[in-house]
């Protein structure tokens, strides 16, 4: 499949992938810096226009970038996120 991040622009972000992953395999995307890795995982995701091919993704997934989101709070409420406080909830976090 080929995708780009401009439904409207004539370059692609990524051209031609193929990949296959099945259950229980451990899959390592590594490269240079702006290489794509980013790209790949949200283009399966569905966060990239697809120009062409198909997506086929079985079952959840989950993605977790590099960037971490932090409040700007105590440790404590970012752990609880705003919901009630739960002791033991906090201590197995």
């Amino acid at each position: 499949a080929s995708f780009t991040w401009d439904k409207n622009a004539e370059r692609r972000t990524l051209e031609q992938i193929n990949f296959t992953a099945h259950k229980g395999d451990l899959a390592c995307i590594v490269g240079r810096v702006g290489s794509g890795k980013s790209s790949l995982l949200q283009a399966v995701l569905g966060d990239l226009w697809k120009i062409n091919g198909e997506v086929v993704l079985h079952g959840k997934s989950a993605y977790v970038p590099q960037q971490a989101w932090v409040m700007n709070a105590y440790v404590r409420e970012n752990i609880v996120f705003g919901h009630r406080w739960d002791p033991q909830f906090y201590e197995k976090t």
